[in-house]
This record gives structure tokens, sequence and C-alpha cells, in this order.
């Protein structure tokens, strides 16, 4: 692993990486829920109204080349309060620069709409100091990896069963919320970017399902991300794995915490009894789509896939992932179905 560079600026800046639906909206919002931590959701270039700085910022996160020394940076432009990666549920904060939080929604919806507002924004919601500046950001395999190889940023790794990722992603693309970019353009996308994959499945990939191709996908991706974690897990890492999350989020948000160098506060502990409660099952967020919904019945998530894909499909997408390193090491440590013990479950009367 890489050493600080002491002649780099000292950076207050962690990152949060996952495939997408592996649940890190919610992650990232249990995160957020923290009165020190200033969270940025998906900080993607080329967005209207942004500051200057904070552009350059989302540019230089994802740069090929990327180091130590562009941390400091990075979390100054993203410190800059920004409607396109700011994102509901909001808390309080302890270093808020007007105690406005009754406008903190509105304010967000009318500069969403009117990017000209965004200085507005900005002023009111940037925080003083420097709290610890949190970005997440999924389908950003090569960032991931850059930044685990290069740095020392602490990075949250989500990671959640290969047949929920896809079912999830299959139920969004059915109801046009996913895209499909990658799974249009398998073949070629596949031969380019994962030889080793082209080589075992690549004579079969033109007649497989879209539930094999997103799972190619699903493979591809973790292993890129965690490339330099596949042997031996650097410090800078802590994988979590969504399931456990599922089940105990109380104990899975204590770690995360303890890696990201933060103490534990009764506001998370609150939001994440709010989000886990049974009862706030289907409950959105104003503007949020109920699909990314951080309210939720984890336990119920956790094993929706069971119900949603039949035996033949589940059986298929193991087929691909089940020598992943990284789907071994989510049997071994968080009881994910593996080939032989996979069976659906049967609908309640």
């Amino acid at each position: 692993m890489p050493s600080p560079d002491d002649t780099a600026p000292e950076s207050r800046l962690a990152g949060i990486f996952s495939t997408g639906r592996s649940g890190s909206t919610w992650l990232g919002a249990i995160v957020a829920s923290h009165p020190d931590v200033a969270y940025r959701f998906e900080p993607k270039p080329g967005r209207r109204g942004r500051a200057p700085a904070t552009e350059a910022a989302a540019k230089r996160l994802v740069d090929p080349h990327v180091g130590m020394a562009d941390l400091a940076q990075i979390e100054a432009g993203l410190r800059l309060s920004d409607p396109c990666s700011d994102k509901p549920p909001f808390t309080p904060r302890r270093r808020g620069a007007l105690p406005f939080p009754w406008l903190r929604g509105p304010m967000w919806a009318a500069c969403r709409r009117f990017p000209a507002l965004s200085p507005v924004h900005r002023l009111l919601y940037t925080p003083r100091g420097r709290p610890l500046v949190v970005f997440k950001h999924v389908a950003h395999e090569r960032a991931c990896r850059r930044l685990l190889e290069r740095t020392a940023l602490p990075i949250v790794y989500l990671v959640r069963h290969p047949c929920a990722t896809v079912s999830s992603i299959l139920k969004g693309q059915r109801d046009g919320v996913m895209p499909n970019g990658r799974a249009s353009v398998i073949d070629r996308f596949v031969a380019d970017n994962a030889p080793h994959l082209q080589r075992r499945f690549g004579d079969r990939i033109a007649a497989m399902g879209p539930h094999q191709h997103e799972a190619l996908l699903w493979r591809w991706s973790v292993e890129t991300s965690l490339a330099p974690a596949l042997d031996t897990t650097p410090p800078t890492l802590h994988l979590v794995h969504y399931e456990n999350l599922c089940r105990n989020p109380a104990a899975e948000t204590a770690k995360v915490l303890a890696h990201l160098g933060l103490a534990a506060d009764p506001q998370v502990d609150a939001f994440v009894a709010a989000s886990t409660d049974p009862a706030a099952r289907g409950l959105r967020e104003p503007g949020i789509r109920r699909y990314f919904s951080v309210f939720r019945n984890p336990l119920d998530s956790m094993d929706k896939w069971r119900r949603d894909l039949d035996e033949t499909r589940q059986r298929e997408i193991l087929e691909i992932v089940e020598d992943s390193p990284i789907f071994e090491r989510g049997v071994s440590e968080a009881g994910w179905h593996a080939p032989a013990r996979v069976a659906p479950l049967r609908r309640a009367a």
C-alpha cells in the first residue's frame, strides 16, 4: 500500500463504492446522518450550476492519474454544498452555515429544477470547518481500484449477493429506471475488459439470457473494483456485505463509522432505527421513487430475490460467479447461498 506523501496536504475525505443495486444508497444515507459528515451522492462531472471547484473535484476523483496529492483538492471542492450531489433525507449538521433546517428540502428541490439557484444553496448549506467529506459512487470500478492502489483514502465497499443484485437490476430495467448500456453490448464489453471471462464464457454469451449478462457484469465489476484486495485486504478498505448490514444494521454501521474515524452518534442510531422499521416499508422521501427509497424492511429486501428468480436462473447466475474470490468471501463471511444450497423460497399464501 502507498504511504501518504509528506508533501501532500492532509485531507478529510472518504469514499463508498459498490455495484448498482447493492444497497449503497441506504448505506450512504446512514453515513450521511452523522452530524460530522458532509455527504456527496455520486458527484459526477458535467452538472449545471455547480461551483468550478466542485466540478474540478468531481473530474479529478475519476481521473486516471489521481493520487495522494489530489485528495485535499478533491475534499475542498466536494465540501461545497451542491444540489447535484446533495441528497435527502437531510439530517441536522453540527457545522451548518445557517440554521434553516425546514428550508433544506424545498431549497434542494428548487435548485435541482433551477440550477441558477445553486449559489444560494451553496451559501446556505456548505458546512463550516472541515467535517469528513464522504462521497458515494457506483459503477466507477477503475476509480475505486486506482484509489485503493495509489492513495491512503479510507474506502468502504458494499457488496451484495449477485442473485439479489441481478434481480433488482432486471426489475429496474423492466420499470425503465435502470440503464442497460453495458449489457446491450456485453459480448464486446467482455472481450475488451475481461479476457479471463471471455476465455471461459465467450462462446456462450450470445445465447445467454439477461440475468447471465448481468451476472457477468457483477463479477467484472466487483473484481475490477477490488483487484488490490483479492489476496489481502488493505487497511484502507472495509468490505461490507449487504446481507450482514440487513441482519444487524447497528453493528455493521458501528464498524463502518470506526473505519471512517467517526464516533458513534445518537442521530445515526435514530436514522438506522427509522430506516429499518418494518412499518416504514414503502415510505417515500419527497421526489424519490420507491425503487430508490432507503426506508424499507431490510430482512424482506435481503432475500426477495429468492422469490423473484426461479431456480434455473439462480443456478445460471451462480455458475458464472461461484469461483470468484469475492463470491467465495461472501459465502464464508455473509452466509451467501452457494450453488449446492440454492433453493427458492415459497411465496406466502
